[in-house]
């Protein structure tokens, strides 16, 4: 889920019950609010609380809500956890800390870091790895570690480089002890069904398609890579627009008349005129099926 910014920068909580009344008519299996594509990190603590609180207010019960608690800081993450708690939410998601100047720091307190929020946070977790030149990297001993000690790990979404064979790897072990989630969109999807992902967390623009594709690839592996094609336009897009993920989303959501406001918060670029013509192209392109 984006987080929705009037142009004033305010966030605009009735984009936001727009856009959760939107996912619950894409059948989707649940929300993550406050992670990367809802900029948590432009967002002072009492607004993630206040937006965390208006995303289970406004699924009134009828979808599970896991709210993003990373911050670069550990008493503030256990703090927006505890929130969670008291507001209703199903779960947490946590990365490591993101401040990279401190990365010899977080390189060696990881492990620790996850173990005390673990150890206080009394919600399910869900653990969120990247494998990327910058980001910190978990080993599968130190995953295998973790969830060893803390039965209240009951996911992990892993995406990146190389992640597919630690995905192999988990789901070996694990089988069904943890789920494990896939994400960039959704473009590796069939792939990472193989490997046994158990679900996936991909933007919100085109989330009844993607829900619509892995129902089908359960019962139909050629209808399931079908659905999914239809997206081609709009993964090559992304690809060579990464840079813009959010901006995209939120363009594409007014486009499709779920939400009134695509703005950002600084810092952010918003898409350009000249985008928008050819966003309404691909929209045209794979809504038409």
């Amino acid at each position: 889920m984006p987080t929705f910014f009037k142009d004033t920068g305010d966030v605009c909580y009735s984009d936001l019950q727009l856009a959760v009344d939107f996912a619950i008519r894409c059948k989707v299996s649940g929300i993550a609010v406050l992670v990367i594509g809802g900029e948590f990190y432009k967002l002072s603590e009492g607004e993630r609380k206040r937006i965390a609180s208006a995303s289970v207010k406004a699924t009134q019960g009828r979808m599970p809500v896991y709210v993003g608690v990373s911050h670069s800081g550990l008493p503030p993450a256990i703090d927006l956890a505890k929130h969670a708690e008291n507001i209703g939410a199903d779960g947490v998601i946590l990365t490591t800390p993101y401040f990279t100047s401190m990365r010899k720091e977080i390189e060696e307190t990881k492990m620790q870091f996850i173990r005390v929020f673990c150890d206080k946070c009394k919600l399910p977790v869900i653990l969120q790895f990247f494998n990327t030149d910058n980001s910190i990297q978990f080993s599968l001993k130190e995953i295998d570690r973790l969830l060893g000690e803390f039965q209240n790990i009951k996911a992990l979404k892993i995406e990146g480089e190389g992640s597919q064979k630690l995905v192999r790897e988990l789901h070996t072990i694990y089988g069904s002890r943890i789920s494990i989630l896939g994400g960039k969109l959704g473009i590796n999807l069939p792939e990472e069904i193989r490997d046994g992902v158990s679900g996936t967390i991909p933007g919100l623009s085109f989330s009844d398609i993607i829900a619509r594709a892995f129902t089908s690839f359960k019962h139909n592996w050629n209808d399931g890579l079908k659905t999914l094609s239809l997206l081609n336009p709009y993964f090559h897009y992304m690809e060579n627009h990464f840079d813009q993920f959010v901006a995209i989303e939120k363009e594409l959501l007014r486009l499709r008349n779920v939400i009134k406001n695509p703005g950002l918060r600084l810092p952010g670029l918003s898409v350009p005129e000249s985008e928008t013509k050819n966003l309404s192209e691909l929209m045209r392109l794979i809504l038409v099926h």
